[in-house]
């Protein structure tokens, strides 16, 4: 009886041996991730796509016409981070070629613009997903036109005017950092300037012709580059992998798994002796 029972605790202590072993062995830990920060002054440019879109109402009729240019700009900006959460200020310009032309409704003369720059002020509200921040933004918007209404071969008659259109935008983008303090972007702006009426006066002349009013929409496409102005994505806070309790789990159960043997196998022990 006392071998049996030797031999059943030595077998039970080679089981829990195996499995604390098990339970010990190390975790490899995940590497260490670097994260960005996105708060600070920047500044940065851009390359990309305008779309114009141009009403015209005249005494005889409205026609439609639009223009379309590749557009370069830039951008400045200030970014405050609170967790992931990024909040912003921003001022950004594009230039490029937005003329359009139409046949105006009288079916004679032709209507068109000279429209060459788009200005915006937003704000921006951002979630960093690291290395990207994706965020909306939304502001003011504000452009400034030439109309012309002439004839086939240029004459006394031709009509021109000009103004400003103040109005609003909503975007979105994502910026994506390289390396350091550089980061790209990506960004559709959408810009509604509503309607406004303005005076056409005779070339020739500088005399009042008539009135037209014009509703005025844009939209632009931006890839842009921007370098931000914070001395802490030279030498990015790195932020530690989570480390594995399973060792020490595993130690604390094999510690638990030995007092349990022990508390089983020595009455058994002792009886058998008595026995023998």
């Amino acid at each position: 009886m006392r071998a049996i029972g030797r031999i059943a605790a030595v077998a039970l202590l080679a089981n829990n041996a195996a499995q604390a072993a098990d339970a010990l062995m190390p975790i490899k830990a995940s590497p260490p991730v670097a994260t960005y920060n996105w708060a600070g002054l920047y500044v940065g440019g851009h390359v990309g796509a305008g779309f114009s879109y141009r009403n015209w109402t005249l005494g005889d009729g409205a026609v439609p016409e639009a223009g379309d240019a590749v557009m370069i700009g830039g951008q400045i900006g200030f970014n405050h981070q609170v967790g992931k959460w990024v909040i912003g200020i921003e001022s950004d310009a594009s230039w490029g070629n937005l003329k359009g032309e139409t046949v105006c409704p009288d079916g004679i003369n032709s209507c068109w613009t000279r429209q060459t720059w788009l200005g915006t002020v937003t704000g921006r509200i951002g979630y960093a997903f690291d290395p990207a921040l994706f965020y909306l933004k939304g502001g003011a918007a504000f452009t400034r036109a030439d109309y012309f209404k002439t004839a086939p071969i240029p004459s006394t008659l031709d009509e021109r005017g000009s103004g400003a259109h103040n109005g609003w935008t909503a975007g979105v983008g994502m910026d994506y950092a390289l390396w350091n303090n550089w980061s790209l972007r990506l960004e559709y702006d959408y810009l509604d300037f509503g309607s406004r009426t303005f005076a056409l006066s005779n070339s020739a002349t500088g005399m009042f012709a008539e009135n037209v009013t014009v509703g005025l929409k844009a939209h632009e496409v931006k890839l842009g580059l921007n370098y931000l102005f914070n001395a802490g994505n030279l030498n990015p806070i790195v932020v530690p992998a989570p480390q594995s309790n399973k060792s020490a789990s595993g130690r604390s159960a094999w510690a638990c798994r030995r007092r349990s043997i022990r508390r089983h196998f020595r009455p058994q022990i002792g009886h058998s002796a008595e026995v023998s």
